[in-house]
């Protein structure tokens, strides 16, 4: 897969759908195939995380957004507690411990659920 982007981040969801975080929004690639925008174009990105058909997307400085790989827009991910403007470093769903999504930040671990 040629993308010509600075890649931060890989989320897989079979060996050939692959969604990939660049310094310029969401892209997907299904095998070899150069990528294909997948949105939040313009948008710097840090981290991905696929959880079902739900893809969360760290923002540097601008949070957690999520969407349905199934179609739909990207929704700001709202949480008590979160700061929507912090820069996420990294995104991991934990299903057995705390069962929902730990944003690794500038502010130190959000838990999202």
């Amino acid at each position: 897969m040629t993308l010509g982007k600075q890649v931060w981040d890989f989320a897989f969801r079979t060996a050939n759908e692959i969604y990939i975080a660049t310094y310029d929004g969401v892209y997907r690639g299904m095998a070899l195939a150069a990528g294909n925008p997948f949105g939040l174009q313009g948008k710097n990105l840090s981290s991905l995380e696929l959880r079902g058909d739900t893809l969360y997307a760290g923002v540097r400085a601008e949070g957690v957004w999520q969407r349905s790989i199934n179609g739909g827009d990207w929704q700001p991910v709202v949480s008590a507690g979160w700061n929507s403007t912090s820069t996420v470093r990294d995104l991991f769903y934990d299903s057995s411990t705390c069962n929902g999504l730990l944003a690794a930040t500038d502010d130190g671990v959000w838990i999202y659920r």
